[in-house]
């Protein structure tokens, strides 16, 4: 009786580390997946649009990659709150801290011939993060004109320089 117990832990443990093994698998191969469901070139060297959260909503656009040494980054606008210009990011790095980077730093908005550096932009820590980055535009503003605008981005991994439009 004693070594069918045996033989049940035995067999019981290897299909849970099988179980195992196959969900690390399954989510190592999603995150690594390249993203090719509702992509929208928006030019051939510039970032890509992911999604359209819904009609009147600006789209997220994706720019770099999960191969080791670099930073795949998404910025998605989300609008206005208090007079600032809300844009969530989210970074993702193989093999990298994301900590060295400083989104308040390397990010700039371009509109209606101005530059703005964000007014606040939460810290990028860990190999993946998000957050929200603001940037004021000013109370006499009108939110609905603001349909055409680039973010830039400088000093991330392997695309130095990554612009994103929205036009």
């Amino acid at each position: 009786m004693k070594d069918r117990s045996l033989i049940f832990f035995v067999v019981g443990a290897l299909l849970l580390v099988v179980f195992s093994f196959s969900i690390f698998q399954y989510r190592h191969t999603r995150i690594n997946a390249p993203v090719v469901e509702g992509i929208i070139p928006q030019n051939t060297a510039g970032p890509k649009a992911v999604q359209f959260i819904k009609k009147g909503t600006y789209p997220s656009f994706v720019s770099g990659t999960m191969e080791p040494g670099n930073i795949r980054l998404e910025l998605s606008p989300e609008g206005f709150k208090n007079s600032a210009f809300k844009v969530r990011f989210f970074a993702n790095a193989h093999d990298m801290v994301l900590e060295p980077y400083d989104l308040a730093q390397m990010t700039t908005l371009q509109y209606e011939g101005r530059l703005l550096k964000p007014s606040h932009t939460d810290r990028m820590k860990g190999h993946h993060d998000s957050g929200l980055m603001y940037f004021d535009i000013g109370k006499s503003h009108d939110p609905d004109s603001l349909a055409t605008f680039s973010i830039t981005v400088k000093g991330l991994p392997r695309d130095e320089v990554r612009v994103f439009n929205w036009e």
